[in-house]
């Protein structure tokens, strides 16, 4: 299998996501949006729903001084392997292409949904342990 360049994966959200991310923050004290970023990818991995390309007509959105865009060593911290390994793994799946450029594609749109999901369900630092177990 094809080896990628993680160099590449950056996480880049528009504005919207920013301001989730803001207020995600303040509601469960988490203290960096990387860490709820991890944890919005593998809810939404974890979901059995097909992944619908929901944010394709912001694309102009992302490279706004508004958003927010995350080094992928800084998203995955010490656990490289592990995310990119997820991802490879859904990409597998769902007969989708392995190259960086779909590799941050679906990873961006994994994000954004578990950061909807997040967004909805987190009203205190109290819903996020309802939500992970």
């Amino acid at each position: 299998m094809k080896s990628i360049d993680t160099s590449k994966l950056d996480l880049k959200l528009g504005p919207e996501y920013r301001y989730w991310l803001i207020n995600l923050k303040t509601k469960t004290k988490v203290p960096s949006m990387n860490i709820l970023c991890r944890w919005a990818l593998c809810l939404s991995l974890s979901e059995s729903k097909t992944l619908r390309d929901i944010e394709e007509n912001k694309k102009e959105e992302l490279g706004s001084d508004q958003g927010i865009e995350i080094r992928w060593e800084t998203f995955t911290g010490r656990e490289n392997e592990i995310y990119l390994s997820l991802l490879k793994q859904y990409c597998i799946e769902k007969k989708i292409d392995f190259t960086e450029s779909n590799i941050q594609k679906v990873m961006r749109l994994h994000v954004q949904r578990g950061l909807g999901y997040l967004k909805s369900d987190i009203k205190c630092p109290e819903d996020m342990i309802s939500i992970l177990e």
